[in-house]
């Protein structure tokens, strides 16, 4: 066999070993997966429109520049829940966004695969397909909606690096026109070239002007729409909140690496147990088979690259390639842990409406676009300490210790899953009982639920905000009905805050 056939041979391991962490990472139970919150605002509505009703959707969209001027965002959830639907109705909508996410992934490895090695791109991966900081990647609104734009980024990031700077700046406002988060991260798509020369600051200087560029015209015309959500914050918050989510943000994003671990020791069983006893041989292997070192990125003279100008090399003293071979090793680490916590700072400045250290829910939304600058940095972390245990024979210790951490960032990612097929039964449990307890619903009847006979999931909500939408969705009412009964869930000081009028109320 050829070496390039064991190459090829061996990427596409690596894809198969990245779309397989992905499904069970994500989308392992999403058989058993619903509908949540925000979903019922559209995928059931997609379920059953038809294509020139889909048309009239967007049409609409990029006309009023709805969504808070983000009318690629409506437009993504309802054409692809459309084809997920006609595939296999609701698990097609997961299977569509479980091949997003997994795109995502993909370019992300050849990402780092083109600034690096495959070992670290190997392990950049890995990183990847086990963040866990956000909980919300199966979620479908969210898988549809959100992750289109890490997308357009790591597109734009590839089309960056190719030289297609037009087309990776085209791609890059596709993020604004969908979720914004993850924009600003594409100041750092500079660092990712393999030479800091003297036109990094430069190029640097130039991204960030065309970015700028970018956002000016893209927030003007949310100005002229009446975007409310930032406009209602006041002056020094507008400064202060960017700020203060810089700070909090990352630490909690890379800190996830660490604590998710812990939680799934605290939800362990034996679908966990069984998970991590075949997952834990693999990266073992994986990682203790690893060829470390990065000697392409030494000149044959020994001469390591600092600096460069078009016509000069700023260098290192010469010395004898044996003399820097350990030294060059560790640059790349080094430099690919400082771009990662660039991008890492860079994920949280437009995160206005959500707190920046949410650790479950639908609000760590907010960690959404660190999943890049945080598996850059843990992978030049392990990748470093993999070449340092290598110099001291002690790479398999290593090796099995990331090997533990990666089995039970494994096992963590079921706690999700788990509360997300919790939150579905814990729906379906309640509309049972609602037609049990109230079979003569009647034109205009309001049904609120108290909240202490509800049981909630930490993960992703059950019954929340969107009962109102459900029932609508479940039952077919007679056409002369002017009210469609509703459902609410009360809050906790419901008896002070209920109004009645000519609506007849049930408590249940």
């Amino acid at each position: 066999m050829g070496k390039r056939e064991s190459q090829g041979i061996k990427s596409l391991a690596i894809f198969i070993l990245i779309a397989v962490l992905i499904w069970v990472t994500r989308f392992w139970h999403s058989p058993q997966f619903g509908l949540y919150e925000d979903d019922y605002t559209r995928i059931p509505q997609a379920l059953s429109m038809t294509g020139s009703e889909l048309w009239k959707i967007i049409v609409q969209a990029f006309r009023y520049f709805v969504d808070h001027g983000k009318p690629l965002h409506p437009t993504l959830i309802y054409s692809l829940a459309l084809i997920g639907g006609r595939i296999k109705g609701l698990f097609g909508v997961y299977l569509i966004g479980y091949l997003i996410v997994t795109i995502n992934a993909f370019l992300f490895y050849g990402l780092i695969k083109r600034i690096s090695n495959q070992t670290f791109a190997l392990i950049s991966a890995l990183a990847y397909c086990l963040y866990s900081a956000d909980t919300t990647q199966a979620f479908i609104t969210h898988s549809l909606g959100l992750q289109p734009s890490l997308t357009f980024l790591l597109l734009a990031m590839h089309a960056y690096l190719s030289d297609k700077k037009v087309l990776s700046y085209l791609l890059v406002t596709g993020i604004l026109l969908n979720y914004e988060t993850p924009f600003l991260i594409f100041l750092g798509a500079p660092l990712l070239k393999k030479n800091w020369d003297k036109r990094l600051l430069r190029e640097l200087a130039l991204n960030a002007a065309m970015l700028g560029g970018i956002l000016i015209c893209v927030l003007l015309i949310r100005h002229f729409i009446g975007e409310s959500r930032v406009s209602s914050l006041d002056f020094p918050q507008v400064i202060t909140l960017p700020i203060a989510h810089m700070i909090q943000g990352p630490v909690v994003a890379f800190g996830m690496y660490i604590y998710r671990p812990i939680q799934a020791l605290q939800n362990i069983n034996i679908e966990m147990v069984l998970l991590m006893a075949i997952s834990f041989p693999i990266f073992a292997w994986i990682l203790i088979t690893s060829k470390l070192g990065n000697k392409e990125n030494l000149s044959a003279e020994g001469d390591l690259p600092i600096l460069q100008d078009q016509d000069e090399i700023i260098s290192i003293p010469k010395l004898k390639f044996g003399e820097w071979k350990n030294l060059g090793e560790f640059l790349l680490p080094l430099k690919l842990a400082l771009t990662g916590i660039v991008m890492l700072i860079l994920a949280y400045p437009l995160t206005f409406t959500v707190r920046a250290y949410a650790l479950s829910g639908r609000d760590t939304r907010v960690h959404f676009g660190a999943v890049i600058g945080a598996a850059l940095l843990l992978a030049s972390i392990s990748y470093a300490a993999l070449l340092l245990a290598e110099r001291y024979r002690r790479k398999k210790a290593v090796a099995f210790t990331l090997a533990v951490v990666c089995s039970l960032l494994l096992g963590f990612s079921l706690v999700t899953q788990w509360d997300y097929q919790r939150a579905w039964t814990l729906q379906q449990d309640l509309w049972s009982d609602i037609v049990k307890f109230v079979p003569d619903l009647n034109d205009g009847t309001v049904i609120l639920v108290d909240p202490n006979g509800l049981v909630d999931t930490r993960h992703i909500d059950a019954n929340i905000w969107s009962m109102p939408l459900v029932m609508q969705y479940i039952y077919e009412f007679p056409n002369n009905w002017q009210h469609t009964p509703r459902v609410h869930r009360l809050l906790p000081d419901w008896e002070e805050r209920v109004l009645y009028n000519s609506l007849e109320i049930k408590v249940v």
